[in-house]
Protein backbone atom coordinates (compact mmCIF):
# COMPACT_ATOMS: atom_id res chain seq x y z
CA UNK A 1 0.00 0.00 0.00
CA UNK A 2 1.29 3.46 -0.74
CA UNK A 3 0.35 6.60 1.12
CA UNK A 4 -2.49 8.55 -0.43
CA UNK A 5 -1.03 11.60 -2.15
CA UNK A 6 -2.97 13.97 0.09
CA UNK A 7 -1.22 12.55 3.15
CA UNK A 8 2.14 13.06 1.50
CA UNK A 9 1.44 16.77 1.24
CA UNK A 10 0.28 17.48 4.79
CA UNK A 11 2.53 18.78 7.53
CA UNK A 12 2.31 17.04 10.90
CA UNK A 13 4.03 18.36 14.00
CA UNK A 14 5.06 16.16 16.91
CA UNK A 15 2.45 17.96 19.03
CA UNK A 16 -0.33 16.82 16.68
CA UNK A 17 -0.90 19.97 14.65
CA UNK A 18 -1.87 18.93 11.12
CA UNK A 19 -1.83 21.40 8.22
CA UNK A 20 -3.23 20.60 4.80
CA UNK A 21 -1.65 23.13 2.43
CA UNK A 22 -4.00 22.55 -0.49
CA UNK A 23 -6.98 23.99 1.39
CA UNK A 24 -5.27 25.66 4.35
CA UNK A 25 -7.27 23.47 6.73
CA UNK A 26 -5.79 22.64 10.11
CA UNK A 27 -6.55 19.75 12.43
CA UNK A 28 -5.24 18.34 15.66
CA UNK A 29 -4.45 14.72 16.39
CA UNK A 30 -3.57 12.99 19.63
CA UNK A 31 -0.26 11.06 19.82
CA UNK A 32 -1.87 7.86 18.53
CA UNK A 33 -3.41 9.79 15.62
CA UNK A 34 0.05 11.14 14.77
CA UNK A 35 1.42 7.58 14.79
CA UNK A 36 -1.39 6.49 12.48
CA UNK A 37 -0.81 9.39 10.09
CA UNK A 38 2.95 8.73 10.08
CA UNK A 39 2.31 5.03 9.51
CA UNK A 40 -0.02 5.72 6.61
CA UNK A 41 2.58 8.01 5.10
CA UNK A 42 5.12 5.20 5.50
CA UNK A 43 2.78 2.86 3.60
CA UNK A 44 1.98 0.58 6.55
CA UNK A 45 -1.01 -1.74 6.40
CA UNK A 46 -3.44 -2.28 9.28
CA UNK A 47 -1.43 -5.05 10.96
CA UNK A 48 1.78 -3.04 10.81
CA UNK A 49 -0.01 0.01 12.22
CA UNK A 50 -1.33 -2.08 15.10
CA UNK A 51 2.16 -3.38 15.85
CA UNK A 52 3.70 0.10 15.69
CA UNK A 53 1.12 1.45 18.12
CA UNK A 54 1.62 -1.49 20.49
CA UNK A 55 5.39 -0.93 20.48
CA UNK A 56 5.39 2.84 20.88
CA UNK A 57 2.25 3.57 22.86
CA UNK A 58 2.39 1.18 25.77
CA UNK A 59 -0.26 3.21 27.61
CA UNK A 60 -2.83 2.55 24.86
CA UNK A 61 -5.09 -0.38 25.77
CA UNK A 62 -4.87 -3.16 23.18
CA UNK A 63 -8.63 -3.74 23.20
CA UNK A 64 -10.31 -1.76 20.49
CA UNK A 65 -7.15 -0.40 18.83
CA UNK A 66 -8.03 -1.97 15.48
CA UNK A 67 -11.50 -0.38 15.56
CA UNK A 68 -9.99 2.94 16.66
CA UNK A 69 -7.63 2.91 13.66
CA UNK A 70 -10.49 2.15 11.29
CA UNK A 71 -12.61 4.90 12.90
CA UNK A 72 -9.72 7.35 12.47
CA UNK A 73 -9.43 6.37 8.80
CA UNK A 74 -13.15 7.07 8.47
CA UNK A 75 -12.62 10.56 9.90
CA UNK A 76 -9.72 11.12 7.50
CA UNK A 77 -12.08 10.19 4.65
CA UNK A 78 -14.74 12.62 5.93
CA UNK A 79 -12.32 15.57 6.07
CA UNK A 80 -10.78 14.66 2.70
CA UNK A 81 -7.28 13.69 3.84
CA UNK A 82 -7.65 10.28 2.21
CA UNK A 83 -9.75 9.42 -0.83
CA UNK A 84 -13.32 8.19 -0.25
CA UNK A 85 -12.36 4.71 -1.46
CA UNK A 86 -9.19 4.43 0.69
CA UNK A 87 -8.98 1.14 2.59
CA UNK A 88 -6.24 -0.42 4.68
Amino acid sequence: MSAPSLLSDIAISASGFVFEPRTGATYTANPVGVFILDGLRDGLDLDALLERIRQRCVSVPAIGVREDILDFISVLRQVGLVPPNFEL
